[in-house]
């Protein structure tokens, strides 16, 4: 009887090893590919400029024969806008926290909901938990 009870413990210490080491390189495989970013180029600001410039100019054409007609149509097609360029926006874009040097990204709803100017964000480091103005990175 001890000796199955001890090969029972060894199944399981291997069963927790093994799904210990498949955490560790999903974590690294993770911050891999968080850390494939680069600063932003005047071409990004332009591609950034001309997607929010068009999502803009649809608007306003469909503002001008939906809004006064359709009026919900109008707000349900301007919620569908803002929820694709958040979404856009917080995929494409990394940050680099002041605080740890770490890069990190932002959900769409953390995204939507920090304050940002044109280079930085603020918003809490997950990995060392200050807030703080975080610079903005393009992910590749």
């Amino acid at each position: 009887m001890p000796a199955s009870s001890g090969a029972w413990a060894s199944l399981r210490l291997d069963r927790t090893a093994r799904a210990l080491s498949f955490l560790r390189s999903y974590n690294v495989a993770q911050e891999a590919a968080v850390s494939a970013s680069r600063v932003p180029t005047q071409k990004d600001w332009v591609v950034n400029i001309i997607v929010v410039g068009l999502a803009a100019a649809g608007l306003v054409v469909a503002g001008l024969f939906l809004g006064r007609t359709h009026p919900l149509v109008f707000l349900g097609a301007a919620l569908v806008v803002l929820f694709l360029l958040v979404r856009w926006n917080a995929g494409a874009t990394a940050y680099i926290c002041q605080s740890c040097g770490r890069e990190f990204t932002l959900t769409p709803v953390q995204d939507f909901l920090s304050p940002h100017t044109f280079d930085s964000k603020y918003s809490r480091c997950p990995h060392c938990g200050q807030r703080s103005w975080n610079r903005t990175r393009v992910r590749e």
